[in-house]
This record gives C-alpha cells, structure tokens and sequence, in this order.
C-alpha cells in the first residue's frame, strides 16, 4: 500500500498530469491519499511524478493519521476506528473502511528537504517514490 502526497500546486501544469491528479483525487497541495500497489496506479504515479511524493506506509503512522486526520463517510458518526480503519486500508479494502480517502494535512514543520519541491527525491528534493522516507514527512504534517 503506497501512501501519496501532493506537493506541488496546480500552476504551469500540463493537462495530463492535471487529470491524473484528478483521478487520484488530490486536488490542493499537501493532500494525500491511499493507493495499492499495482502496474495501472503506478503507471499514474510515473505520470505524475512532478507533483507527487509517494512510498509505502507503516501501519503505526497509517494508524496515527487516520486517527488525527481522519474523517467517516458516515455523517452521523462521531469519531472513526483508527485501528479497524487502517487494517481494512491495508488489506487493500479502502472503500470500506469508512474514512473519506483523501486526507488533508498542514505544511511540514521545520520545511521540506534542503532542495525542496523542485527537485526529485534522489537529488535532494522531496518529488517522486521515496521508499520508506515518505513516513518521516507525513510524520512532520500531520
């Protein structure tokens, strides 16, 4: 299950990267959503790798941002089950887990990587897959 985060705003876009975005409901920076790892997200992902930050998540912080920044498609529900929520995102059952898939999240304390938004994640910059790093910045927005 990739984790992924949208850094980058919506100016000087180019149309298709602009519809994957869409797709990936990821309309405003510092959102973020839960896909799983197969050949057709991944393709999404590649596309709109400019934009984008993505990797995989620990079930710890899958736990702590649902619980903060979590909220139910159920109006009538107060709070969300942190715990059974991020069990049924990782078993790959995101619709039924009963949060809204899209997360909202602040602007990372202390700022992004030394290169920032403009570059990719292997030159210094937070763009593009960053493995097990990603947890790090989410950890820093939430």
């Amino acid at each position: 299950m990739f984790v992924v985060l949208r850094v980058r705003g919506t100016s000087k876009l180019n149309g298709d990267v602009s519809d994957t975005l869409k797709i990936l409901g990821l309309h405003k920076p510092h959102q973020c959503t839960f896909v799983p790892n197969n050949p057709s997200y991944l393709g999404m992902l590649k596309k709109a790798e400019g934009c984008v930050a993505w990797g995989e998540v620990t079930p710890e912080l899958l736990e702590k941002l649902i619980e903060v920044r979590g909220k139910s498609t159920d109006p009538k529900a107060k709070k969300v089950d942190a715990k059974a929520a991020a069990k049924k995102i990782l078993e790959g059952k995101i619709k039924e887990s009963g949060i809204n898939p899209v997360l909202k999240l602040c602007p990372p304390k202390k700022g992004f990587a030394r290169k920032g938004v403009l570059h990719g994640f292997g030159q210094g910059g937070e763009l593009g897959y960053q493995k097990e790093k990603i947890n790090e910045l989410i950890e820093r927005m939430i």
